[in-house]
């Protein structure tokens, strides 16, 4: 069963504008995404970046962007040596390559519609490091787009199976265990424990690659600096080098006609002391803390969320290669070089039966839709009753377990308000059956009565407030059906109204389906 908690996060993750920031997790799969290609010899191959960034809709999406950077970072290099620009150049990739600490910070800049006409800008930042072979921590630093992003800081020590998360805007901490924390291994399709992920350093070596003309001494930030410079196919890379230590100090890679339009790693270290309490996993003192060992998941679900990250990240990259259109089967990936055939059934089969039959389902998201209901794939399943409960993949790259009853409802064709309320109405729904089976049939008489176990109060209320109005008054009406009543034709929730749109209404029922209700006269008899 999910806590009040999980199901407040996910009420509160439905966003009412389209262009929004998808999560961190979607550009990490990406680059173990593409990193399996590259290691692989797929056929997925550079030729294909270029289309990707011109695709019209998918391309004003964070989704599309994430993934393009990534396509960027670990594909559109060749596989061939440095070019011998200057001994310092050599030596300081040298010393990349053989680095066992590092630090650096990430900056990505593109550009969003902010209205018709003007266009805002975002700056994501982050900063990284770790210390091999099993310390990380990684601070994402304050930044808006379209809503401000406060600081959150994640300490994870792999050898311990720990995970510490800081938000000292809010001054709260959460201590996570990681013994149940899976990664896929893109050669095999193996199930393994996550580990330390040193893929930025492979990308800054990837970055390195190609031929590059030495600049000359530059000042960056008050210290003389050698830079090098690569153009190719509309893409301006620069590195640069301090002379006295042959370190690099800061990457930069343009795209004047593209979008995103700047990717920065700047505050290079390499190989420098990183003081152990940088990766302490004490909270600061006076921070309330939380402690977390599996957030209510079994194991086998935990699994599960492991194998339908791996298949998301690459269903997305089929559908920037195929107008955005998601694979009808799993088997389209492998026509289209993006996973071996092994490898897929190795990760579509059950954590418990590894040469299985598969137990996961594609669905065709629309990705113009609101990424954090857009259903990508889902745990399959055969008869659903109230309490059955899948794990499901988003387009947003994060994943949940809801009720199966939720999951029919939103997987129908809605228009996207639409479907943000049939969601919330069906989890509401859902809350009420529960609620009867423990009250000898009946429903609340209000919805507060729903608080405690499943429901707080505050859950409440964001599930009745509008999309995007989460401190709003309620835009969602519930009425108790009779006990008598037909299930099929009782209204237990609608869509509040002052005049009747012209779209319609959306009704939740009391055997649980949704429907756009668009005669008023048919309404009100239907709610007598």
């Amino acid at each position: 069963m999910k806590s009040s908690k999980d199901i407040e996060r996910l009420a509160k993750n439905i966003r009412i504008k389209k262009n929004t920031v998808s999560k961190d997790s979607i550009l990490a799969g990406a680059q173990a995404a593409l990193k399996e290609l590259k290691e692989t010899g797929s056929t997925y191959s550079k030729q294909n970046v270029g289309k990707i960034i011109m695709k019209s809709k998918i391309a004003k999406l964070a989704v599309a962007a994430v993934i393009f950077i990534a396509v960027m970072f670990l594909i559109n290099y060749p596989d061939t040596s440095i070019d011998g620009a200057s001994t310092a150049f050599a030596a300081a990739i040298d010393r990349i390559i053989h680095a066992r600490t590092f630090s650096c910070t990430t900056i990505l800049e593109m550009t969003y519609p902010d209205s018709e006409i003007i266009e805002g800008k975002y700056l994501f930042k982050q900063q990284l490091m770790f210390k091999e072979p099993d310390l990380e921590r990684v601070v994402t630093l304050p930044s808006k787009w379209p809503k401000e992003n406060i600081e959150e800081i994640t300490i994870t020590d792999y050898s311990n199976r720990q995970e510490l998360i800081i938000r000292s805007a809010e001054k709260t901490a959460t201590l996570r265990d990681m013994n149940f924390s899976y990664s896929i291994d893109a050669k095999t399709g193996e199930l393994k424990l996550t580990e330390l992920d040193t893929s930025i350093r492979d990308q800054l070596i990837e970055m390195s690659l190609g031929i590059f003309d030495d600049m000359g001494h530059v000042e960056l930030d008050g210290q003389s600096v050698l830079m090098f410079q690569s153009e190719k196919n509309g893409r301006i890379t620069t590195v640069w080098i301090d002379p006295a230590t042959n370190l690099p100090v800061q990457f930069e890679q343009k795209w004047p006609d593209n979008n995103p339009s700047l990717i920065l790693y700047t505050s290079i270290q390499i190989d420098t002391e990183l003081d152990d309490e940088l990766f302490s996993l004490e909270p600061p003192e006076g921070y309330d803390l939380k402690i977390i060992d599996a957030d209510g998941w079994t194991d086998y679900r935990k699994k599960l969320v492991a194998k339908i990250k791996h298949l998301g990240v690459r269903c997305l990259l089929y559908a920037h290669e195929n107008n955005n259109q998601f694979p009808s089967k799993f088997e389209d990936l492998v026509t289209s070089g993006i996973i071996a055939g092994d490898v897929l059934n190795k990760v579509l089969a059950s954590p418990d039966e590894p040469n299985g039959p598969p137990i996961f389902q594609c669905q065709q998201a629309d990705i113009s839709g609101d990424p954090s209901i857009e259903v990508m794939l889902n745990e399959v399943y055969e008869e659903s009753s109230i309490d059955d409960q899948v794990v499901v993949g988003f387009l947003d790259g994060h994943s949940e377990l809801i009720p199966v009853k939720v999951l029919e409802q939103i997987l129908k064709p809605w228009p996207d308000y639409k479907k943000k309320l049939v969601f919330k109405m069906s989890y509401l729904h859902w809350g009420c059956v529960h609620f009867s089976k423990e009250h000898d049939g009946e429903y609340p008489m209000e919805l507060a009565d729903l608080a405690g176990g499943e429901f707080s109060e505050d859950t409440i209320k964001l599930l009745q407030a509008a999309p995007g109005q989460p401190d709003g008054p309620a835009a969602i009406q519930y009425i108790p059906p009779r006990a008598d009543t037909d299930t099929s034709t009782a209204v237990v929730f609608f869509e509040i109204y002052d005049e009747w749109p012209d779209d319609g209404i959306i009704a939740c029922f009391a055997d649980g389906h949704c429907e756009v209700v668009t005669d008023q006269n048919h309404f009100e008899e239907l709610i007598k």
